[in-house]
């Protein structure tokens, strides 16, 4: 043998039994044996516990054990240690018995030589070595089934919570017109009684909230939306304060008496680059979040806002973070609060604590989304009984100079018979109230086929059509195609809660001039009229497509006064189909070159910056004779 001594523990009280065991070793010449001896069991397993040895040979029949029960006791303590078992000439069965208990093998005495006894350890030990190398193998496998198992069932809940979104997304969508309806009634007619001059004060408060309200469900309907189209928020240097503020006026009217609301808004806290609809969402979802925690018991619920400059190690701690000012909105409960199982998976879709019918388990998840969109991080603090505090950690943004509000300009009106058909009968005669008041004659319909047929039986009557595109029997797609069939320079306006559902392609197709989202406000809707009226106006009756416009970037410093008259005077009298084309003075040839891939303009308009008056006139003046030198049969342009 090579290397250190095979080392063996005999069990063995018999000592002629033993000498024997020796005998038959020494005569073999087996020099590399370590040979220990123990009489009793409860010794050898005392011994075997200081390790160090190879290979267990072990008689059955021992003072402190008998038969099997030796076996079991020794496999239990030492289960990686070989085992040979000894039995007398009529003992041979109870050897079998005793390989199934865990022994590697079985010795019968009086008939084994040196050879046999030698060889017979040695397999044991390999054996025994293949079985804890076959086991480990076996470990090994079933972990990889294990982790690949858990795996797919990771793959399989994504899957799941995909397909929840999905429907999710397609119920947002197939509802979000209804919604919308809905909604442009509420605001249309809370504006319109905000009109009378007998409203009395306190009714004037009433509804002014209704349309704060309408304004805030409208952002929440298109924030819906654009959760479930994924879709990045426009965002904007915002003040949160008064977002703050805001939302917890709302929130008082809807939580239980029984809590007490604090607010701790710094005066000074300042501006984050976000949308302000998503963070009064945040605000609103986790107060009525720790409202429900607190139930009816009440309870403490304190709203903190504040600027916090965070340390490297701060930042760090916090984990998704750089140094640097943030502003810090903390949202605190005495309620329930929650054990640390149950935080690691507030912010999963569909995971709720709530009883069925109390809870999407989508808020938490929409928060952390819209924070995390922010460029920020929300983490919470809890105990069970000891209530809950959620932060929220948003980059701040240097404050740049204040600009006076605008003052808001004077709604404009006009003249033009207009066709209105929504097959909503509320808001056709919303609609209908809104443009008489602003000066235009109009015909509503409820019925897209009658209002075909009052087109055809009178195509001239009407300066403008504005229809509902979801409609039963026919579009407003289908409509505006009929319409542009017999007067293809009238133009056309859709209006829809859900713009999905309308394929750009057909826009451009049908020469649709305007999309007008629902819900629409009074001012929006004059805004509209005013465009589309103002545009057949100027290029004709009935003047459909959509401007292209020139930005003319001639540099210099001038007088703003002469440009603007400029502006007034320039218009280039141009049939259109949709086009758009943004040039610089040094470039305004682009806008020549894209005349001659969509053959006419209907009107183009001429931004002039930095007032170099002479360059823009030279500049402009350019562009018309370009126009005029265009083959003829070409639009003629006029300024």
């Amino acid at each position: 043998m090579h290397g250190a001594p095979l080392r063996v523990l005999v069990l063995e009280d018999n000592p002629d039994d033993f000498q024997l065991l020796l005998d038959l070793l020494g005569s073999h010449g087996a020099p590399g044996l370590d040979i220990s001896h123990c009489p009793r069991l409860g010794q050898a397993l005392e011994v075997l516990g200081g390790g160090g040895f190879d290979v267990v040979l072990s008689d059955l029949g021992l003072p402190d054990s008998q038969g099997l029960g030796t076996i079991t006791r020794l496999v239990e303590r030492f289960p990686a240690l070989p085992l040979v078992v000894l039995t007398g000439l009529d003992d041979e069965d109870i050897g079998v018995e005793a390989v199934r208990e865990g022994a590697q093998d079985y010795l019968v005495k009086g008939s084994m030589d040196p050879e046999l006894l030698l060889r017979t350890l040695r397999y044991a030990i390999e054996r025994k070595k293949t079985q804890e190398e076959l086991r480990q193998a076996r470990d090994e496998l079933e972990l990889r089934v294990q982790e690949r198992t858990a795996e797919l069932t990771r793959a399989n809940l994504q899957l799941v919570q995909a397909q929840k979104l999905e429907a999710i997304g397609t119920l947002a969508g197939g509802i979000a017109h209804d919604f919308n309806n809905i909604l442009t009634a509420i605001i249309g007619y809370t504006e319109l009684a905000l009109a009378s001059d007998h409203l009395l004060d306190e009714d004037r408060q009433y509804l002014e909230q209704v349309l704060t309200a309408g304004g805030r469900a409208r952002d929440t309907v298109s924030q819906i939306l654009a959760f479930s189209r994924q879709s990045a928020a426009e965002q904007q240097v915002i003040q949160v304060a008064p977002i703050v503020k805001e939302a917890l006026k709302l929130l008082r009217a809807s939580i239980p008496t029984t809590i007490e609301l604090r607010q701790y808004i710094a005066r000074d806290a300042g501006r984050v680059m976000g949308d302000p609809t998503h963070i009064h969402q945040v605000l609103m979802n986790l107060c009525t979040n720790a409202s429900h925690a607190m139930g009816q018991e009440g309870g403490v619920l304190e709203v903190t806002l504040q600027e916090q400059t965070l340390e490297p190690g701060q930042a760090a701690a916090l984990g998704d973070l750089t140094a640097g000012n943030y502003l810090c909105l903390s949202v605190s409960d005495t309620g329930q609060g929650m054990t640390p199982e149950v935080q690691q998976r507030i912010f999963e879709p569909f995971f709720t604590t709530k009883d069925v019918g109390q809870g999407t388990g989508l808020g938490l998840s929409v928060v952390h989304g819209i924070i995390k969109n922010h460029g920020g991080v929300i983490r919470v603090q809890s105990q069970p009984g000891q209530g809950t505090t959620f932060r929220v950690f948003l980059p701040r943004v240097e404050a740049g100079e204040e600009l006076p509000a605008p003052e808001p300009a004077p709604v404009p009106r006009g003249t033009g018979s207009v066709l209105l058909v929504d097959d909503d009968e509320a808001l056709a005669g919303l609609g209908r109230s809104m443009m008489e008041r602003l000066g235009y004659t109009v015909q509503a319909f409820t019925s897209s086929q009658e209002a075909l047929a009052a087109f055809r039986f009178q195509p001239q009557a009407f300066d403008l059509v504005v229809s509902d595109n979801i409609m039963p029997q026919m579009t407003g797609l289908q409509l505006a195609q009929e319409v542009r069939a017999i007067r293809p320079e009238l133009p056309v306006a859709l209006c829809t809660g859900n713009n999905e559902y309308i394929p750009r392609e057909s826009l451009q197709t049908l020469g649709i001039a305007r999309l007008i989202m629902k819900p629409f406000s009074y001012r929006v809707l004059a805004g509209h009229l005013s465009d589309l009226l103002g545009q057949g106006q100027a290029s004709g009756a009935g003047a459909g497509g959509a401007p292209v416009t020139a930005e003319v970037d001639p540099g210099g410093a001038g007088d703003p006064g002469a440009a603007v008259s400029l502006l007034k005077e320039l218009t280039l009298l141009l049939n259109s189909d949709m086009a758009e084309a943004l040039v610089s003075l040094d470039r305004l040839g682009g806008l020549l070159a894209a005349t001659r891939h969509a053959p006419a303009f209907r009107r183009v308009d001429i931004l002039v910056r930095e007032f170099d008056l002479e360059a823009a006139r030279q500049a402009i003046a350019d562009l018309i004779q370009g126009l005029q030198g265009r083959e003829s049969g070409g639009p003629e342009a006029g300024a």
